[in-house]
């Protein structure tokens, strides 16, 4: 994802965020780059094309509360227009589906009214609330918002949840959308120099997806947990440090089951 800001007599600054993070360590004269992901890729093939001219104004900046989500500066260019890009990340979703209180409580309702109870996003606590306000202090400089998540719907849906966290600081961020299918610099600089709108059909699929995922999985979790946990004795079974036996259930988890206890038996 990138970000930009215009002044007057300055380049635009585009703040660059992508999904995974970065290994990245500057030695006096060297520049190490060690490319172990997606992320990290990106960032090597748009530093070599722009960047070898210009070391000197490559900075590496603190990052603004995330821990693990660091932010580069450098020199950049979209179809010929100077630009000043600032690299940023994400580490996977930004927020969370959850259930509205009182319903986010095991005892707050039957687990049949869970398919109809209000849920809503919001930010995951800890880490996410630090990348959070690692893209909203960048983004109150910017003016445009270059998204270079993952070329799926996952990816898109996280795009939509970086635009929601940044336009909420900064109503007037430019939307764009970096599309890639190889991580080779050729591809990058075509995805750099044709920038598109993000997909929001794509990331209403995921939404839908999420909320199926979490109204089954919490409301049959609940119901099975609370109708067995006190008819068999599930000592032995128990987690460590848990003091009842938790019986889950998921969309994905029971299919992933049935494959195993198929190849076992």
């Amino acid at each position: 994802m990138a970000v930009a800001a215009r002044s007057l007599c300055a380049p635009i600054s585009a703040l660059v965020v992508q999904l995974a993070l970065l290994n990245i360590t500057c030695h006096d004269e060297d520049l190490v780059t060690s490319l172990h992901n997606v992320s990290a890729s990106l960032f090597g093939h748009l530093l070599v094309h722009f960047l070898l001219l210009h070391l000197t104004r490559f900075a590496a900046l603190p990052p603004f509360s995330a821990t693990y989500c660091k932010n580069f500066k450098f020199p950049c260019s979209i179809n010929g227009m100077p630009v000043e890009m600032i690299f940023s990340s994400v580490a996977g979703h930004l927020l969370e589906l959850e259930f509205q209180a009182p319903y986010n409580r095991w005892h707050g309702c039957r687990p049949g009214e869970l398919y109809t109870a209000p849920v809503a996003k919001q930010v995951a606590r800890g880490e996410g609330e630090k990348i959070q306000r690692n893209l909203q202090t960048l983004a109150r400089q910017a003016q445009w918002l270059v998204l270079w998540l993952d070329c799926d719907r996952e990816g898109e849906n996280i795009a939509f949840e970086v635009i929601q966290v940044c336009r909420a600081v900064n109503p007037r961020l430019v939307i764009k959308r970096a599309r890639f299918s190889a991580l080779i610099q050729r591809d990058i600089l075509h995805a750099l120099n044709h920038l598109m709108e993000p997909n929001a059909n794509e990331s209403a699929a995921v939404d839908a997806r999420q909320e199926i995922d979490l109204r089954i999985g919490s409301s049959f979790t609940r119901l099975q947990t609370l109708l067995l946990q006190n008819r068999f004795d599930w000592q032995e079974y128990i987690p460590a440090g848990r003091e009842s036996m938790l019986l889950s259930y998921g969309p994905c988890q029971f299919p992933t089951l049935g494959l195993i206890v198929q190849r076992e038996w």
